[in-house]
């Protein structure tokens, strides 16, 4: 709808995965850091950075399940039982029958709702409803949670092989789950197809109502790699194979299809309309009992 008629805002959660605030530009060195180990991120620190709210004191937990169930539940690991990462089994994942679940809470806010990318939150076959739709073998785990469409991918990335090669799922609300879905092996790079898959959704909301999209991208996690040519410039040397530049070329990838996500978003105005926008990361390698310290950025439409 317009924007004067809509009062209730759309709302976009983007989730990076291990990329710590020291990588981006605009935060500045870190007193730590005998040199700076910026990535290259042009688009978000020039032309969204003046639309950003930046945080410059946060905390989360460093592993990658415990984080995103906070976000979708806004509650601390010890209250949710997920307290580290769930295993590929996907057994003890988010209690998918709880009301108080993002997605579904916004549900009955009139939104319409969406998952896309890395889930990690588990697929276990108790979570579905036996009587009133079928398991799915628990893989319909985010419909379950309340998302009404998802498309991504539920194991652990690292067992797919590469960022090129991996499986990926696509449900609906209304689907029927029957024994074989829609769970197919993708060729394509999984940080523009992300972007891409949820910027054709939200091009499906015009004009149907507020809605709120869920991005989880897996980059810029392990395993390390150089991204295909034209997702990074050629000013990183990703071919010299250090962890360090194909981890920076990852990060300019996604800067890239980030900022086409919101492009998307803004149209032809430059103004994201309406659409509090969040990013946050996920830090692993320290003690799943802790939390981490950590600074994140925040765009925000004027």
């Amino acid at each position: 709808p317009p924007l004067a008629a809509q009062t209730q805002p759309n709302i976009l959660v983007i989730v990076l995965d291990d990329v710590g605030f020291e990588h981006f530009s605009f935060y500045g060195a870190q007193d730590d850091q005998v040199e700076p180990i910026y990535a290259p991120t042009p688009n978000l620190a020039v032309d969204w950075l003046p639309a950003m709210l930046r945080f410059d004191d946060a905390w989360s937990n460093p592993r990658c399940s415990p984080t995103r169930t906070t976000i979708l539940t806004g509650k601390y690991g010890f209250r949710t039982g997920i307290g580290d990462v769930i295993n590929a089994d996907g057994q003890g994942g988010i209690d998918t029958h709880s009301p108080y679940i993002l997605p579904r809470l916004l549900e009955g806010a009139g939104y319409a709702t969406a998952a896309f990318g890395k889930w990690h939150l588990g697929t276990n076959p108790v979570q579905g409803d036996p009587i009133n739709k079928p398991l799915c073998d628990g893989r319909d785990a985010p419909i379950a949670a309340g998302f009404e469409h998802f498309d991504g991918f539920f194991q652990d990335y690292q067992l797919t092989g590469s960022y090129e090669d991996y499986t990926r799922t696509t449900l609906n609300e209304a689907d029927d789950c029957d024994p074989d879905p829609n769970f197919d092996v993708v060729g394509g790079y999984q940080t523009f197809d992300i972007a891409t898959w949820a910027s054709d959704w939200v091009n499906l909301q015009i004009g149907q109502g507020p809605w709120f999209a869920y991005v989880a991208f897996n980059a810029a996690h392990t395993p390390f790699h150089c991204p295909p040519d034209a997702f990074y410039e050629p000013d990183i040397d990703c071919g010299d194979m250090s962890d360090l530049a194909m981890y920076h070329a990852m990060i300019e990838a996604l800067d890239r299809d980030i900022d086409r996500l919101l492009t998307n978003l803004s149209g032809a105005s430059g103004v994201l309309p309406r659409t509090p926008s969040s990013s946050s990361q996920t830090t692993t390698g320290r003690p799943a009992t802790r939390t981490r310290r950590h600074r994140f950025a925040w765009p925000v439409s004027p």
